[in-house]
């Protein structure tokens, strides 16, 4: 009888100890990221039976389980990866609209300041000081393209480091969680029970690399987890992982993206791939706002080129010189034609404006010119999807540019045209003698002819741009307004975000977090049943010494 009493006294107690430190684990833990509250099962030991029936011989530890909901945890990962996303758009957003809007840095307070000294030589055209104004209001409107274009393309380059950085993060978040996969299989394997708190490590790892770069995870039986881009393009299979880099689009070298090595190819990454992720944001940030508003920004440059100098060169100085240019020729702004690194042919291709006057007819879309063979290429419409044949050696005019190919093309070479997107950093103010600025529309009726200069001082508000329809100022304010909704939506979007990822972590934190009220209980109760067990053994031992005693 002592023996039973003993025996079912020390499962109580061993019982009891590991209720107790699992506790003390929780408890521990209540700060740790990733952890999950964990608890102990216990199962009654098999019966004895003897003569008067069944007597029971106490406890076993069945198992250490983690409080973890597949669905819970998945729902905060969507949560949390949205937010990321929209987060870095918004802080993307909000820089290019305060530098596109702001009335020290835009273009707004520039052009008025022009087109006021434009006037003022109109209403003056003799008088050399206004003239000198022009000239300066004139490199100060350059300087003004120049700067917000050197603004621009450090935010790209901010974009591109960060990708750069992104990669080396889920590199190496992604050999983290492949080493994590083998100890738990290994661990599963051999005991049939999952190691909780390596559970825990991976899925932290897991919801850290998914705000990163969106992953699919998929469970394996042995315990292992494999990763996915897109849900379709390895990123890690049991303990193999796949490398991220950021490297130069093909396309577009002053650009990065992401691609995946698989080791037979390499998998350039695009938003579909990527869509809610920092990543993802990224990319989008490029090509929904940096791009748009360089190509934007860039077509105002080269519409001012075009429509001023066709005015300026048709008119004349006090010197009676004509055919001077007061801005850098509009033909000298365009973005010429970028070769996809993987030609093989030794084409060139070129664009140039097709007419004075025709970047009227620009429009906010970038085109992919694509070799089919024989003579024919096919030019698409980015925008639209809207594709126009081109033959080799045959200038072709499509949206107010010409185009034409020359050299030895390959089937399948590619060429990305961006006309407007360099503009803005190349316009400049070439005409230095204020005596040569054209407010004469002759030469006869110098010097106080001002008919030229007030049809150069009308050109702020006529319609140039947007095939006649849109006037250089209200282009800009289109743009800055554009921007403008998007940095407003954006903030929308991280405020809906933010709440959502608030339930989801509520919700996960409610079944999985360590409630320190309810550890300080249970650790009560635990201590309790610990002491009752000992209790027990004090009391089995004093029967015995008493049995001992009886046989003396």
């Amino acid at each position: 009888m002592a023996s039973g009493i003993l025996g079912v006294g020390v499962t109580a107690l061993n019982a009891a100890q590991a209720a107790l430190r699992t506790t003390q684990h929780n408890i521990a833990n209540a700060n740790t990221p990733g952890y999950h509250r964990q608890w102990v099962e216990y199962a009654a030991n098999p019966p004895n039976f003897s003569g008067a029936g069944f007597f029971g011989q106490g406890v076993s530890v069945t198992a250490v389980t983690r409080a973890y909901s597949r669905f819970l945890e998945d729902e905060l990962m969507r949560s949390e990866t949205g937010l990321v996303r929209h987060e870095v758009y918004a802080r993307y957003a909000t820089r290019i609209d305060r530098i596109l809007g702001d009335a020290a840095s835009g273009m707004h307070t520039a052009m008025q300041r022009f087109f006021a000294s434009v006037q003022e030589v109109a209403n003056a055209p003799t008088s050399h000081a206004a003239r000198e104004v022009m000239l300066a209001s004139g490199r100060g409107l350059a300087s003004r393209f120049s700067q917000l274009a050197t603004s621009l393309a450090a935010m790209q380059q901010a974009a591109n480091d960060e990708l750069s950085a992104l990669a080396s993060e889920a590199n190496a978040l992604v050999r983290q969680i492949a080493e994590l996969n083998d100890r738990i299989a290994v661990y599963e394997t051999t005991t049939g029970r999952q190691p909780n708190d390596l559970l825990d490590q991976r899925d932290q790892h897991t919801a850290e690399l998914n705000k990163l770069v969106g992953v699919t995870v998929v469970r394996g039986a042995d315990g292992r987890q494999d990763l996915y881009l897109g849900g379709a393009l390895p990123l890690l299979i049991g303990n193999r992982p796949y490398a991220l880099s950021a490297t130069a689009d093909p396309l577009d070298p002053r650009h990065r993206i992401l691609a995946l090595d698989t080791g037979s190819t390499v998998i350039a990454l695009g938003r579909e791939h990527l869509a809610d992720s920092k990543a993802g944001g990224l990319l989008a940030v490029r090509e929904d706002m940096l791009l748009p508003a360089q190509r934007e920004l860039g077509h105002l440059a080269i519409a001012l080129a075009d429509h001023f100098n066709a005015l300026h060169e048709g008119g004349y100085g006090l010197d009676t010189s004509t055919g001077n240019a007061f801005f850098s020729p509009a033909n000298t702004l365009l973005r010429q034609p970028l070769a996809h690194e993987g030609n093989s042919g030794t084409a060139a291709v070129s664009v140039s404006l097709s007419a004075p006057g025709s970047s009227s007819q620009l429009t906010a879309s970038d085109y992919l010119l694509t070799f089919n063979g024989g003579t024919s290429y096919t030019l698409t419409r980015l925008s639209d999807g809207a594709s126009f044949s081109v033959t080799h050696g045959t200038p072709a005019t499509i949206d107010g540019f010409n185009l034409l190919t020359s050299g030895t093309p390959a089937v399948g070479d590619r060429w990305l045209i961006r006309v407007g997107t360099e503009a803005a950093g190349k316009i400049e103010a070439v005409l230095t003698d204020a005596r040569k600025i054209a407010a004469a529309s002759s030469a006869v009726g110098l010097p106080g002819d001002n008919s030229n200069a007030l049809a150069m001082a009308a050109l702020q508000t006529s319609p140039v741009l947007e095939n006649g329809t849109m006037s250089l100022a209200n282009h800009y304010a289109r743009l800055v307004t554009r921007m403008a909704s998007l940095a407003r939506e954006a903030d929308h979007s991280v405020q809906a975000y933010s709440t959502l990822q608030r339930q989801a972590l509520e919700a996960q934190q409610a079944f999985s977090g360590v409630n320190l009220d309810e550890e300080a209980a249970n650790l009560m109760r635990f201590q309790q049943a610990y002491q009752a067990a000992a209790r027990a053994l004090q009391v089995a031992n004093t029967l015995f010494e008493e049995l001992l005693a009886i046989t003396r």
